[in-house]
């Protein structure tokens, strides 16, 4: 189609994510129709918006990686660290309200697992939350 963009770069990328699994099995666990795969796939086509978020979510990747291949490609870890400063001010604030204290691995421990859950979210858990797991 006339007016679609295409990045044999992208490509790449795309064929690094689906590994050595078959290409329309990923694309439905991803989200993607067999149509709109095939476009991607064969055709050439840069995914819609859309389609390009189902990915970065599947695949924990950044857009600017999909695009560019700058940014954090599979198997890197992006750290938010408002997010993680945020959710360990929380549990520290719930420790102190308790007057309890934690020892440093179970502490790092919570503070991972209300980590995960902010990014899943994308804000800081809420303190409701940090009670449940911070005793």
């Amino acid at each position: 189609m006339e007016g679609e963009l295409r990045n044999p770069d992208f490509h790449a990328r795309l064929r690094q994510l689906v590994g050595k699994e078959r290409p329309y099995s990923w694309a439905a666990r991803v989200g993607i129709s067999k149509g709109a795969f095939t476009r991607i796939w064969r055709e050439g086509t840069i995914p819609s918006p859309e389609l390009l978020l189902r990915i970065r979510e599947h695949a924990g990747v950044s857009l600017d990686w999909l695009l560019t291949g700058d940014g954090v490609g599979p198997g890197e870890a992006a750290m938010d660290t408002d997010l993680l400063a945020r959710t360990l001010e929380r549990v520290e604030g719930v420790l102190a309200e308790s007057g309890e204290a934690m020892p440093p691995e179970r502490k790092a421990q919570r503070v991972a697992a209300l980590y995960a859950l902010g990014l899943e979210r994308g804000q800081p858990p809420e303190p409701d939350a940090v009670r449940r797991l911070v005793p």
